[in-house]
């Protein structure tokens, strides 16, 4: 793997990643793949010698940008809208609500480090024609990196869609991804949003450090506390809050999966 063109863009500018081994004819490259392919562009370049995959190229937003393209419009019929992020400290913008629900869960989970919305711009080939594809999601977990495309059921049932996804599970390992269909069907089962939704709505409280010293040595002494003792205030007034957000930063766990019940233990992670 060669690098090129690099110098010129600060270090924390992700690449842009074309994959020129690819047996594609140059002259039939849009003009943007062709930029990347000349020495003398500014856009970085990674060389890879993976002739059979058929991801051309992944495009990253550009520095000072946050996505590859804007998704709420006034004029627009669906309900697109922003998702206040309490881990990344910013609204992110999604297209539909099972994309806000997806959000959600992430953004509640304490093994997520970070998310994104429309975080690239993916050009590949299928049945010999090129396609673009806009991932909904990139969740960073540290030590994996994975892109999510949240569709409802009946969208994720189409036939070209299973068979992208297919393509895309398979070919994106080399570049470093994982990537998951998501339905609204799989976010609506079960009680990881609605724990994730009661997380968020009480535990975007901060502490203060003498609050929070309090805290750790009261749950240390423990080695955990039951929801119905936090909501009997065990931990004093905010305890809820303060509950729900070590939860949130990972202090404390318990199975998102499961019903949030009085009998519920919060334990020390």
């Amino acid at each position: 793997m060669t690098t090129k063109s690099m110098a010129k863009l600060p270090a924390q500018v992700r690449t842009s990643v074309l994959n020129i081994g690819h047996a594609w004819p140059r002259d039939d490259l849009p003009p943007r793949l062709k930029a990347l392919l000349d020495p003398q562009s500014s856009t970085p370049l990674i060389e890879i010698n993976e002739p059979t995959n058929p991801i051309l190229a992944i495009e990253y937003p550009a520095a000072g940008e946050l996505r590859m393209r804007k998704v709420t419009y006034r004029s627009r019929v669906t309900p697109t809208g922003k998702y206040p992020s309490w881990k990344m400290k910013r609204m992110l913008q999604f297209e539909t609500p099972p994309e806000s629900d997806a959000m959600c869960t992430v953004d509640a989970n304490a093994l997520a480090k970070a998310l994104g919305e429309q975080p690239a711009r993916i050009t590949y080939l299928m049945d010999g024609e090129l396609h673009l594809h806009y991932p909904d999601l990139e969740v960073d977990w540290g030590t994996a990196r994975e892109l999510w495309e949240v569709k409802t059921t009946t969208e994720a049932s189409d036939p070209a869609v299973i068979r992208r996804t297919e393509l895309m599970t398979e070919s994106l390992v080399i570049f470093g991804y994982g990537y998951r269909l998501v339905t609204d069907s799989q976010l609506k089962s079960g009680y990881r949003l609605k724990n994730s939704r009661t997380l968020l709505r009480h535990g975007r409280r901060s502490i203060s450090p003498v609050e929070r010293e309090r805290l750790r040595r009261l749950l240390e002494e423990t080695r955990g506390i039951t929801w119905g003792a936090v909501l009997e205030g065990v931990l004093g007034d905010w305890g809820r809050a303060h509950a729900c957000r070590l939860v949130l930063e990972g202090f404390l766990r318990f199975d998102l999966d499961k019903p949030l019940l009085p009998e519920t233990l919060l334990q020390i992670a």
